[in-house]
């Protein structure tokens, strides 16, 4: 058919005659979990250009550094409470502590950390997939405990009912033979045993208190202490990277 010239397909700008443009794929997270040369537990991951290393003891305290490029944000938390390190600027938050200051302050530190937001993402993203193998919960305890900093009062009591409503999940997809069996299973049922207390703890206050703080951070701390005892009771079965994708 014939059609005027302003109208033919060959003077259509190209965008006109094109879909709309597919979205970036997302990107894959590979992870493993292992035992240092000087007795700790090390789960290494990467997300795209985003790196992330936390270094846990015995006892559950950890440090966890999150690097994109030359942006470095590392949390550290013990049973004194977390410490916030980004640039020049650090800080410590107490769980016993109600001061708003301090916790306005944390929040600004988070929101001038680019790389900060993009962990969130991830955590974000692991929520929503609902990943909860041994990596994938180990990011997500330090993704959920710097959403509360952030402002997200809830993020860790969710994960810890994620973890209560999903139990095989911890373990379904890490089920080998002999030791790395039982490891992982030692390690699910550490990890919901400390979820049920936290529940416990928790049911009955609905906005944030200094005892619900407390609550969640030794909720973090049960769970990284199960995270070492995994990589003590199978170091072989996880020196291996392993990569998952979310659905």
């Amino acid at each position: 058919m014939w059609r005027p010239a302003h109208l033919r397909d060959e003077w259509l700008q190209r965008s006109t005659r094109q879909g709309p443009a597919r979205p970036e794929p997302q990107p894959h997270l590979r992870g493993r979990v292992s035992r240092t040369v000087d007795g700790h537990a090390l789960l290494a991951a990467t997300w795209g250009s985003l790196a992330f290393r936390k270094d846990i003891r015995a006892d559950g305290s950890f440090h966890a550094l999150m690097e994109q490029g030359r942006d470095r944000l590392a949390l550290c938390g013990s049973r004194v409470g977390l410490h916030l390190t980004y640039g020049t600027r650090s800080l410590t938050i107490s769980p016993a502590d109600e001061c708003i200051t301090a916790r306005r302050r944390a929040r600004e530190l988070l929101l001038a950390a680019p790389v900060a937001q993009v962990f969130r993402r991830l955590g974000g993203d692991l929520e929503e997939t609902g990943a909860l193998n041994p990596e994938a919960c180990g990011v997500r305890v330090t993704a959920a405990l710097l959403a509360e900093i952030d402002g997200d009062e809830s993020a860790v009591r969710r994960l810890g009912r994620a973890v209560m409503a999903h139990e095989r999940a911890l373990t379904g997809a890490r089920l080998g033979p002999g030791g790395e069996a039982g490891a992982v299973r030692t390690f699910a049922e550490r990890v919901v045993r400390a979820s049920v207390d936290l529940e416990q703890r928790v049911m009955r206050s609905s906005t944030w208190s200094t005892a619900r703080a407390a609550a969640a951070l030794d909720w973090a701390l049960q769970v990284e202490s199960a995270t070492f005892e995994l990589a003590v009771l199978a170091p072989s079965a996880h020196e291996t990277p392993r990569t998952w994708r979310n659905p």
